[in-house]
């Protein structure tokens, strides 16, 4: 498997979310340390006409407005204090959705649930052509799937041509990036979609029209990896509007 290049951290904090799912998520962001507060609510951003699947970054962690077959849930970083629990947990009203496993800094396990012997739903891999990120996903029971890179979609210039690469100032990685997903054979069958925004404040929002083995707890792991390589990108460049 392609490790993250050189210098890369893993993520950092984690999301609380409300509303019913708040006692649950108020305990992980105590277990894991997270700087948000439970006692501010986290609420599902709008989803565009025709997106199936999105998701935000608040608080450092993932919200998931939209997947199929579920309401909002988020992904909640779980303390890892015994060898073989997942790393993650997706969590809506106190359920576990799934649970997923880290590995090697890319690829992704996710199983029903937080017992490492709970089915697998499927894996998703990340990969890296000229440093910039491209996805590989395996779900158990179907054909595989994958995107290619994350090229740049809107008209800004002097910014970033590809999502993943370095680059001197988290400036240049602002915009919105697309990244086209195929079935094995090649055929285009969906897409995924990266808007980042820093100004004030670091905002992102993915989202995508996904085949539906892809539309679930696969595009959240998915997610996770994409938003973990921008807080890589964005961590090894200058900080413009923090002067630093």
């Amino acid at each position: 498997m392609k490790a993250f290049p050189p210098n890369v951290q893993s993520r950092r904090e984690w999301p609380t979310r409300q509303r019913s799912i708040a006692p649950a998520l108020c305990l992980a962001a105590l277990t894991v340390m997270a700087r948000a507060s439970c006692a501010q609510p986290v609420e599902p951003k709008a989803v565009e006409s025709g997106v199936d699947f999105q998701a935000h970054v608040e608080h450092g962690g993932l919200v998931v407005d939209r997947m199929a077959g579920d309401d909002p849930a988020v992904l909640v970083r779980r303390a890892n204090f015994y060898s073989g629990g997942p790393d993650f947990l997706l969590q809506f009203d106190d359920k576990t959705v799934a649970a997923l496993w880290l590995t090697d800094g890319n690829h992704m396990v996710v199983r029903q649930s937080e017992d490492p012997n709970a089915p697998v739903i499927g894996q998703v891999e990340a990969n890296w052509q000229q440093g910039a990120i491209k996805l590989s996903f395996q779900p158990a029971n179907g054909p595989a799937f994958s995107t290619g890179r994350f090229h740049r979609v809107d008209e800004l210039v002097g910014r970033a041509a590809l999502l993943g690469p370095d680059v001197s100032t988290t400036f240049e990685v602002q915009g919105v990036y697309r990244a086209e997903v195929r079935d094995a054979e090649g055929k285009p069958i969906g897409w995924l979609r990266a808007s980042i925004h820093t100004p004030l404040g670091s905002e992102r929002v993915y989202d995508g029209v996904l085949p539906p083995q892809l539309d679930g707890p696969l595009a959240v792991a998915a997610t996770e990896l994409v938003n973990a390589n921008v807080d890589n990108v964005e961590g090894r460049a200058v900080n413009l509007y923090q002067g630093n």
